[in-house]
């Protein structure tokens, strides 16, 4: 079973600063880095080394990022075909790390969000029963949703990673199989600060399954009879940037090669623990056999 991914791709620049700077303030940074980046990439290349057949869907400008970008589909193995250039520049992020691990990012997503229902229809198409549809939170209301609709009528699972949230999700929600959210984005988008009331109000709105990850609490699947919690192996967090990504894109590994969600969810879990003990975003992402060692 395959995995198609339709989202966004960028330069990502870390900045490593002693504390995120508040509003108005200019800080020193002690260290700089640039790597590939955009939540679609990330969690595509995440898929892709856990063993996943995946098909990749995004916009990039025609700079030397997009080349690098396009390079890195092809080591990592991912089906590039449906990746759109448009004129101008790479989408860009820029990440705020601290030293224990905190982080703020700023994105532009001016090529993802240029991705229309039609440009999109194409690599959906090719999703039939037991594959999986994943997206996140970079690409319009109205892509979105198109892309959603034609997986869902093709026996698809449609994953939806809501990050960013710019927009109001309430018409979206019954158009998604599982919803994959942290602690603050169930809080943001259902107002209320309890993650298990939160994502039970998301499956009152219509999702049919929902992923909550809580930092180094733990991660809960709540579906509609079940609330299951998965604990978080202790580690020395240098990152987290990457973590989300990462989790995502095991997650729907797993989705897709017949796991239940639970066994998907405690394989993501994995994952983001080895992902966070390094830095960088898809620099952090383990592979197959990283992932094999640290479940055994």
């Amino acid at each position: 079973m395959s995995i198609i991914v339709v989202g966004n791709a960028a330069l990502d620049t870390t900045l490593e600063v002693e504390r995120l700077p508040r509003p108005g303030e200019s800080i020193l940074v002690q260290a700089m880095r640039e790597d590939l980046g955009g939540k679609g990439l990330n969690q595509a290349v995440a898929a892709a080394r856990a063993g996943a057949a995946v098909v990749f869907c995004a916009a990039v400008g025609d700079d030397a990022a997009s080349t690098t970008i396009m390079d890195r589909l092809a080591l990592e193995g991912i089906d590039a075909g449906s990746v759109l250039h448009r004129g101008g520049v790479t989408d860009r992020t820029t990440a705020f790390v601290t030293p224990d691990a905190q982080n703020a990012l700023a994105t532009s997503a001016h090529n993802a969000r240029s991705l229309t229902a039609s440009d999109v229809a194409s690599a959906v198409d090719r999703a039939g029963p037991g594959d999986v549809v994943l997206m996140q939170g970079n690409l319009t209301l109205e892509t979105t949703l198109a892309a959603a609709d034609i997986a869902r009528a093709q026996g698809a699972t449609v994953v939806l990673n809501p990050s960013p949230i710019t927009y109001d999700y309430a018409a979206l929600w019954p158009h998604i199989d599982i919803a994959v959210v942290n602690a603050d984005e169930c809080a943001t988008l259902t107002d209320t600060v309890d993650t298990v009331l939160g994502a039970q109000r998301l499956l009152e709105a219509g999702v049919g399954a929902v992923v909550v990850t809580r930092g180094a609490q733990d991660v809960i699947l709540v579906e509609r009879e079940s609330v299951a919690h998965v604990n978080v192996p202790t580690v020395t967090a240098v990152d987290t940037t990457g973590a989300g990504d990462a989790f995502c894109g095991v997650f729907v590994a797993g989705v897709a090669s017949g796991s239940t969600r639970l066994e998907a969810v405690e394989r993501a879990v994995h994952a983001a623990a080895i992902a966070v003990t390094r830095p960088g975003a898809i620099a952090s992402i383990p592979r197959r056999d990283e992932l094999a060692t640290a479940a055994s």
